[in-house]
């Protein structure tokens, strides 16, 4: 057996004895990891690739102020957002947590003040955002779980922190960064 099929099986049975256990009939919510940066936030497990203590970004300059830097991930470079800031809040202290969140085709990590284990959210509808919740917040966000805070949408917050990132008109988030094959930065 190769070193790739053994790396296989292993990541198949990390993934089965992962799953949150049920019992017969008993109704499956949703799992959630609940995180804070500013406020209360949570995404879907599925969305998360892994958890860890915060390490100091790699500076990164010319980029819009939510991103602190590049980070090391699972074999790559991903850009560390600061989600507090990207919603528009002014910028916090030292996090503690860096959440790598991926949708398949985007891949950041978030900076958090801390990270909880997996909530397990009962299905239905969610509570509306307050009124007072920032605009950005309530974009990504598709309601309020109790306990868990601002239940966000992963895959468009990851393509809405993508747009930014390409875009050369982030207003006053920043400065943009361009990806290499539309040129340098501006």
């Amino acid at each position: 057996m190769s070193d790739e099929q053994a790396a296989a099986i292993l990541e198949r049975r990390a993934r089965a004895l992962a799953r949150p256990m049920t019992r017969p009939g008993e109704g499956r919510g949703q799992s959630l990891v609940t995180f804070t940066r500013g406020a209360r936030y949570a995404l879907p497990v599925s969305s998360i690739r892994e958890v860890r203590p915060f390490v100091p970004p790699h500076p990164l300059p010319g980029a819009p102020s939510f991103v602190a830097g590049l980070v090391a991930a699972r074999g790559g470079v991903v850009p560390a957002i600061d989600l507090g800031t990207f919603f528009g809040a002014p910028a916090a202290g030292d996090p503690d947590v860096l959440i790598v969140v991926a949708d398949g085709t985007v891949e950041v990590a978030l900076l958090a003040d801390t990270a909880e284990t997996v909530a397990d959210v009962p299905r239905g509808p969610l509570r509306r955002l307050p009124a007072g919740t920032p605009p950005l917040a309530r974009e990504y966000g598709t309601g309020l779980a109790p306990g868990a805070g601002v239940v966000l949408d992963a895959t468009r917050l990851l393509r809405g922190i993508a747009s930014a990132l390409r875009s050369r008109d982030v207003g006053d988030r920043g400065r943009a960064i361009v990806t290499p094959d539309e040129g340098d930065a501006t």
